[in-house]
């Protein structure tokens, strides 16, 4: 599979639309029933983007979900999500019964709050590993996305309220008993707010490179001066705050994005290094290989 057949969902109304739900594609929070919107299996998606949230609840059934380069083993009473911008894909050997809840940040802003990710940090996170909860828990979160379904059938002027209402119980309930003390970016001044910033930056910066939108890479001086700061004042702050240096930060990004596109296309090692912002295939080659031991060759032969 190529880069070109990657697909890209720049909104939700795209995914709808591409899912054959075009009526639901003015809305800004949808959920389906797993079952109801994948093939039958055995499936394996293609590789996307997406640049909306993502809910999964699986109560029955075992998968598997690959976020940027890494995959995840998905078993009943599992509960993952998903930001925008990371490259994904998941595969179903058998059936899978769950639900899928996607919503927008428009959606965060219009119904939960200005700004939901105050209340709800722990969505800014870089990737968030799936978590296998008690059967108990499960079920409550089910039965919250069970009147969610029954709500987005409805109609009427307070529909989206009553949903946005259903919703932040359910986010709630995340929060209170997986990610009650989880903060991925710190509280407090200016130096929290750069260092989001940074994170934000550094995420969109890779998406506008791997879809063509620009061919350099970005280095230390590009994201100071997004922040307009001076480098070396935005190299300590990232450093300090952070415990990574700003070019450990690209240099992961690079490899996790190499790896992906290694893992789940068929282009070649020139045209993921153009892609990456490399001029020259050589360089690529010996830079992966200096971060993981093996060149972007073997590493493909590998992964067969």
């Amino acid at each position: 599979m190529s880069t070109e057949e990657i697909k890209s969902y720049n909104s939700l109304s795209a995914f709808l639309r591409s899912i054959g739900e075009a009526g639901l594609a003015d809305r800004d929070f949808v959920i389906h029933r797993l079952e109801a919107v994948t093939p039958p299996p055995p499936y394996r998606s293609p590789i996307f983007r997406a640049n909306y949230f993502t809910f999964v609840l699986v109560r029955q059934g075992r998968s598997f979900y690959t976020l940027d380069a890494r995959e995840y083993a998905v078993r009943p009473h599992t509960l993952y999500f998903t930001n925008p911008g990371h490259l994904k894909a998941f595969r179903m050997p058998g059936a899978v019964e769950g639900m899928l809840i996607s919503f927008s940040e428009s959606f965060l802003k219009t119904e939960l709050a200005a700004d939901g990710f105050a209340e709800f940090p722990f969505l800014l996170s870089e990737i968030v590993p799936p978590q296998y909860l008690e059967e108990a828990f499960f079920m409550e979160l089910w039965q919250l996305g069970q009147i969610l379904l029954h709500e987005q059938q409805q109609s009427g002027g307070q529909q989206s309220k009553i949903i946005g209402s259903y919703f932040r119980i359910f986010l709630l309930k995340v929060k209170e008993r997986l990610y009650q003390n989880y903060d991925p970016i710190e509280d407090g001044g200016r130096d929290s707010e750069i260092v989001k910033n940074f994170k934000i930056n550094l995420e969109k910066h890779f998406r506008d490179l791997t879809s063509g939108q620009t061919d350099k890479l970005f280095q230390v001086g590009d994201f100071a001066q997004l922040q307009f700061l001076h480098p070396n004042y935005l190299t300590t702050v990232i450093k300090t705050k952070t415990g990574k240096s700003i070019h450990d930060w690209i240099s992961d990004k690079v490899i996790a994005e190499a790896q992906a596109m290694l893992r789940n296309s068929s282009d070649s090692v020139k045209s993921i290094a153009y892609k990456l912002g490399f001029r020259e295939a050589n360089y690529f080659s010996k830079y992966f290989k200096k971060q993981l031991g093996l060149t972007p060759g073997q590493f493909r032969k590998a992964q067969s």
